[in-house]
């Protein structure tokens, strides 16, 4: 409408109906459409699970379906109320491991992160385990929770491999900070050398529910991962990769994909488990001495130092299968009763 339509008086009347229409019509046009948003596995590396659900945050919104947002923001976005209100879950009173500071405008919900009771079975399914073993592995790891009060995943950061990686990190043995990751990564920002120290510190860490480690994943995931074969490592003093770009693109997924929901956690242990015959043969039998070759293969020679309060991981193990209702408990119970307190068989 032009200068000349008001001159001339065609200036429309609009009945308050029609302007409040007019006024949603608006806000509707400037909202997101509905495939808004990074679609899993389109940008950030093929073989990621395409997972996910509209994300809600808190009392404000972010729009799209099966939308990826690296698995938790740092801001949030002022905008109209929904249509529909979705209720959140209950807060979950597991204890989280890390205790990093939350940031004050945290304020953000992504409802495909936990794992549903469909998804655990999906996962156990494709193991060919029981789901019980699942979240008992998951329970032991870390309380069965793969993100913490700030949102991120649960990580271990271990000392050990970042000295063999040339790094001198600012704890002794183990962090499960995210500071301190950051601090890393802009360390060797200002050093000129990015490439080394995230490759350092994604291989270092363990990540989400089972507390997978990215070295793991270079070295086992390359058995069940067709584009996984990244070149092994060089023979010298300090670790570095034979491709380096190729072990950084392959890290950056899988961070990606811990920092995405539990599901995609689960996706990475079920890579892991299926490269270790041996650990995956025990799970699914789970006959008496399957307990100690599960803990031992899983976590490692100091299990039995492990969970010391329960008598050592296998213990721990025990206890949650049998809560989680497994079918092999008398085998369980057997292996508990000969060994708990005792020299371990596969040790």
């Amino acid at each position: 409408m032009g200068k000349d339509d008001a001159r001339q008086g065609r200036i429309p009347i609009l009945t308050p109906s029609e302007l409040k229409q007019g006024i949603v019509n608006l806000g509707e046009a400037l909202l997101p459409k509905p495939n808004f948003g990074v679609q899993l596995g389109s940008t950030i590396g093929e073989g990621l699970p395409v997972q996910g659900k509209t994300i809600q945050l808190g009392d404000r919104v972010f729009f799209g379906n099966n939308t990826y947002l690296g698995g938790y923001c740092d801001h949030v976005l002022p905008c109209l109320s929904p249509t529909i209100i979705v209720e959140l879950p209950p807060c979950n009173e597991r204890p989280a491991v890390d205790r990093t500071p939350i940031l004050p405008r945290l304020l953000c919900y992504d409802s495909s992160r936990t794992m549903s009771e469909a998804q655990w079975q999906e996962i156990a399914t494709q193991l060919g385990v029981e789901v019980a073993l699942i979240k008992a592995i998951a329970w032991c790891e870390t309380g069965g929770k793969g993100f913490n009060e700030s949102g991120k995943p649960i990580i271990r950061i271990e000392a050990s491999w970042l000295k063999r990686f040339g790094i001198s990190p600012p704890f002794r043995r183990a962090s499960n900070n995210w500071e301190d990751f950051e601090k890393l990564l802009k360390q060797g920002h200002n050093l000129g050398q990015t490439e080394k120290y995230e490759i350092a510190l994604i291989a270092s860490t363990s990540f989400g529910l089972f507390q997978t480690m990215g070295l793991a994943y270079l070295d086992y995931g390359a058995r069940v991962e067709p584009d996984s074969h990244w070149g092994g490592w060089l023979k010298d003093p300090k670790l570095r990769p034979k491709k380096p770009e190729k072990a950084l693109g392959l890290l950056r997924r899988f961070k990606d994909a811990m920092m995405g929901n539990e599901f995609n956690q689960g996706q990475y242990f079920v890579k892991f488990v299926k490269a270790k015959s041996a650990l995956l043969s025990a799970m699914q039998r789970l006959d008496v001495l399957d307990w100690c070759t599960i803990a031992y293969l899983y976590n490692g020679k100091t299990f039995v130092t492990n969970h010391a309060k329960e008598g050592g991981y296998d213990m721990a193990l025990i206890k949650y299968y049998i809560q989680f209702g497994g079918k092999k408990q008398d085998s369980a119970n057997k292996y508990k009763s000969l060994y708990k307190g005792k020299p371990r068989p596969c040790l």
